[in-house]
């Protein structure tokens, strides 16, 4: 693969007269995908300004957002539930092999390989596909910061990118507040507490934080309840905005001038922490905007967006200020004045990922990975009080993001410093009550790095068919961690389990991995297969077991088939099984056995010209028949 030159966008700034240089760069194209068929995908709106997507390179699709409230769509408590994940933030990795364009654009690509996951595309849903660039020849060091390009509702929010051999990080790899989009603050709206508007299509209340639930109408898009992850809007009267959640839940908003006894702040984005795992990320929830109705409301922050990155070894070298990778969510904005409104809520944390499988850290140049909570937007109130310990109630503040999550493949490494934290909330007003921080204890979002264990391996399917004479047992793995080996066992009550065979795991993969084993030697009846996965630790899981129903003849087999004299009789037969052949009629002729060396052969030189049944006696006293020929015509 042709390695890509690192492009670069600068920006030139202009403080206190004296000119500074800020250099960041963007090393990744995106399109939206509208349609997927087979290994065909259609392609809208795609923006190759700091990459392309280009024939036998690698790319990601990834469903940033799917239909995932069902019927929590009613003004009430309950808006803004999770009813299903459906297919939300399933990534894979494809490889382009060819594509078409338009204009010079991209307008479809077809992959070498039909995707493993069920991604759904359509007016409500958001799939993307994002370059997956090469970097490095096949060495690489950063330059310049390198930065996600924010997500815009139908692409964006993501950097990624892979370095075949050494990574040296000598800058910041940031998705900063480049995920869901935080809430707007309403209209200059003055009205009376609204504790109980969860929905409304009115922007005198303030828009919800954006989230995995697309907003596929106005009629979910403001009001104080929650939209899964992202963070209720302010209500009436100059409330704040909540915050977006991720791993941990966000923080509500502060509830408003006058409205202590009936809250009408933003209600806290939820956690959708138990879905990750290493094929399902997300971005961080949007926080709520706050209700203004003097034009001083804070919009709600960003959420965290994702960032990707694998390599063989990544390394600092020192000494330095600390290097970061992060995915942190975006403060929400303040309500700074005379008599200022609601102030907006923070953004969720969103990923960081990393496959390395060996780190090479300087102690003088540590690297910090981090996906932490936007701090809620402060109220910060210039109003004189009223009297002695009495000042006007200014608004509500914004409530803390949630944390997002850090993950990697790998143990703990020396010199890199995981961390996730929740957000704080904000300054209600000046006799210093506070919104709601995000709850959830500190680095509730770090995986892998020796914390919290590893993420499980991902089962695609587990299946047993039986053939004539076996059982081939097949399962797929979407992701690998930390995986060891696999235990196929078998057994005929569910209570006891033999195990009939074993596989060598991969160990970590990103990608579909498809395993099978025989049993040569199945029973007959109902039989219940499982399959027991072990860590490199020694942690197992099991799988949900399936039955395979077997005649008993499925047991036995017999060739040649026709036969003139001898025929091989294959199956569970012993010196005490007994054999006879029965004909058309239903006439019974016993044949004997000869054993040798555990081969069964039996002898119908007796046996006239025509179409006969062997009769096998088992154990149990029951028998197995096996159907077979004998053609001596054939012999000659």
């Amino acid at each position: 693969m042709w390695s890509r030159t690192l492009q670069r966008r600068t920006f030139v700034l202009v403080t206190s007269g004296l000119w500074a240089l800020h250099v960041a760069a963007q090393v990744n194209a995106y399109a939206a995908i509208n349609s997927i068929v087979g290994t065909t995908i259609t392609l809208s709106g795609a923006d190759e300004t700091y990459d392309s997507f280009e024939d036998g390179e690698q790319a990601i699709v990834m469903q940033v957002q799917d239909d995932v409230v069902g019927g929590y769509t009613g003004n009430n408590s309950s808006f803004g539930n999770l009813s299903t994940i459906t297919s939300t933030g399933f990534w894979e990795v494809v490889t382009i092999s060819s594509h078409t364009e338009s204009a010079g654009v991209p307008v479809s690509v077809i992959i070498t390989a039909p995707l493993a996951h069920p991604f759904h595309t359509g007016a409500t849903r958001s799939v993307q596909l994002i370059s997956y660039p090469q970097l490095g020849t096949p060495d690489f060091t950063t330059t310049t910061p390198i930065v996600a390009v924010p997500w815009n509702g139908s692409r964006g929010g993501v950097v990624a990118f892979q370095v075949a051999r050494k990574l040296t990080i000598a800058h910041n790899i940031s998705a900063n507040g480049v995920g869901f989009p935080g809430g707007v603050p309403s209209v200059d709206y003055v009205g009376i507490c609204q504790p109980t508007t969860y929905t409304t299509t009115s922007t005198n209340n303030a828009e919800k934080g954006g989230s995995i639930q697309r907003v596929y109408s106005n009629t979910i898009r403001y009001g104080r309840g929650k939209l899964t992850n992202g963070g209720g809007g302010g209500n009436p009267f100059n409330s704040g905005g909540a915050g977006g959640g991720y791993v941990t839940a966000g923080g509500n908003g502060g509830p408003g001038f006058g409205c202590s006894a009936v809250p009408s702040g933003g209600i806290a984005g939820i956690t959708i922490g138990a879905y990750i795992y290493w094929d399902r990320f997300f971005m961080g929830g949007g926080g709520g905007g706050g209700q203004q109705n003097n034009s001083l409301g804070g919009a709600g922050g960003a959420g965290g967006g994702i960032v990707i990155l694998k390599t063989d070894t990544l390394r600092t070298v020192g000494p330095c200020v600390p290097h970061h990778i992060s995915a942190n969510g975006a403060d929400g904005g303040d309500s700074v004045g005379l008599i200022p409104d609601g102030a907006g809520g923070g953004g969720s944390g969103g990923t960081v990922y990393m496959e390395v499988n060996t780190f090479q850290i300087d102690p003088t140049c540590t690297l910090i990975c981090e996906a932490n909570g936007g701090q809620g937007g402060d109220v910060v109130c210039g109003a004189p009080p009223i009297g002695p310990g009495l000042w006007l109630d200014c608004g509500g503040g914004g409530g803390g993001g949630g944390q997002g999550a850090v993950m990697c493949n790998s143990g703990a490494a020396s010199g890199v410093s995981p961390g996730t934290a929740s957000g704080t909330g904000g300054a209600n007003d000046p006799g210093g009550a506070q919104a709601a921080s995000a709850p959830g204890p500190a680095d509730s979002g770090i995986f892998g790095f020796g914390f919290h264990g590893s993420l499980p391996v991902e089962l695609l399917f587990f299946k047993a068919n039986s053939a004539i004479d076996q059982v081939l047992l097949e399962w797929a793995t979407a992701s690998e961690s930390n995986s060891a080996a696999f235990h196929v066992e078998r057994s005929t009550d569910m209570t006891a389990w033999e195990v009939i065979g074993s596989l060598a795991a991969a160990g970590h993969s990103m990608q579909r991995l498809d395993y099978a084993l025989k049993d040569p030697t199945p029973l007959g009846g109902t039989s219940y297969y499982r399959l027991r996965s072990v860590d490199i630790d020694g942690s197992m899981a099991v799988s949900t077991a399936v039955s395979v129903v077997r005649s008993r003849n499925e047991n036995f087999a017999l060739h040649p088939n026709p036969a003139d004299d001898l025929m091989i009789l294959t199956g569970p037969v012993t010196t005490d099984s007994h054999v006879d052949a029965i004909d058309a009629m239903g006439r019974i002729a016993p044949l004997i056995i000869h054993l040798n060396n555990g081969m069964a052969t039996i002898d119908v030189s007796t046996l006239a010209t025509g179409v006969w049944r062997l009769r096998i006696e088992l154990p149990d006293g029951q028998f197995a028949h096996k159907p077979f020929v004998v053609d001596r015509a054939s012999a000659r």
